[in-house]
């Protein structure tokens, strides 16, 4: 005896055309959003606004490097709060990395600084690099 696929799960395949009726939801407190993952959402839309994607550095460059150059420009010590360049397997930099800023204004300001190209950092051979959006 062959069984098809429904009846050995249990379950038959609804037809794309079917409409089931909508069944209301049961929100129990094992459910419910606790205040710690609604607190940590808001802080991840809430960096997402204020990070950069920024590219075309030198493969040399580090995140303090770049994050030098940023405070430069902008005149805002400590204004980046987290960098990171993403790196191959090896560990050799792919020349493009995420910047998040102290607040969005700041990462405003260093959009429109590199849209500008005054974002220059350089490399080993002394060859200027603009650093730019991706």
């Amino acid at each position: 005896h062959s069984l098809d696929k429904a009846e050995r799960t249990g379950c038959a395949p609804v037809a794309p055309t079917e409409q089931l009726p909508l069944a209301p939801q049961i929100v129990s407190p094992t459910t419910q959003r606790s205040p710690d993952v609604l607190e940590k959402k808001y802080r991840q839309e809430d960096a997402r606004k204020r990070t950069l994607v920024l590219a075309y550095f030198p493969r040399c460059a580090t995140e303090t490097s770049i994050s030098t150059a940023l405070e430069s420009v902008l005149g805002v010590q400590g204004c980046v709060s987290r960098a990171r360049i993403v790196r191959d397997n090896e560990g050799t930099s792919t020349c493009y990395g995420f910047f998040e800023f102290t607040d969005q204004s700041v990462a405003n300001a260093a959009l429109e600084a590199c849209c500008r190209g005054q974002v220059v950092a350089d490399d080993a051979s002394d060859h200027r690099h603009d650093s730019k959006l991706r």
